[in-house]
């Protein structure tokens, strides 16, 4: 059903948007960096469809790294977002949350500052944490679940 639903933000880009992938557990890895969508929509559904639930969480790293990697690549008329769907509860990263709310305090500021929309799928995410993460970016948590996931990643797809 996540993936489901992942597929249907992928479906709703625009040609012009670029959409990076990062799949994390104990590890992250990119499974694609800004993806033109006119030329790799497949592409990124075709990543977001093999990805598997496994291992750790490090969450907290996989957000700071996503946040460097669109602070590397601004684009002052595009909007910059991050959605984070998570499973778990954060048992892996060497960062800790007070210092990624740190690093992300005012980053949602009007002017086109980054949102951080996240996802807490199933009973072990650490739903208190990723509040605080979009309510720091002044976007949106939300409580996800099978039966209304489809309708989570369409409501996101709304901010872009």
């Amino acid at each position: 059903n996540a993936r489901l639903g992942a597929d249907e933000l992928v479906k709703m880009l625009d040609d012009q948007d670029r959409l990076s992938l990062l799949p994390f557990s104990t590890e992250f890895h990119w499974a694609g960096q800004q993806m033109p969508m006119a030329t790799e929509r497949q592409q990124a559904m075709n990543a977001i469809n093999g990805m598997i639930a496994d291992g750790d969480t490090l969450l907290f790293d996989s957000i700071e790294e996503a946040r460097r990697q669109l602070a590397a690549h601004p684009d002052p008329t595009r909007i910059s977002a991050i959605v984070v769907l998570t499973d778990g509860e954060d048992n892996h990263s060497k960062m800790k949350l007070a210092a990624l709310l740190r690093e992300l305090h005012g980053s949602g500021e009007s002017g086109g500052g980054l949102r951080i929309f996240t996802i807490g799928y199933g009973d072990d995410a650490q739903k208190g944490a990723l509040q605080q993460i979009a309510d720091e970016t002044k976007a949106k948590y939300y409580d996800g679940r099978p039966e209304n996931i489809r309708e989570v990643f369409k409501d996101i797809a709304t901010f872009f």
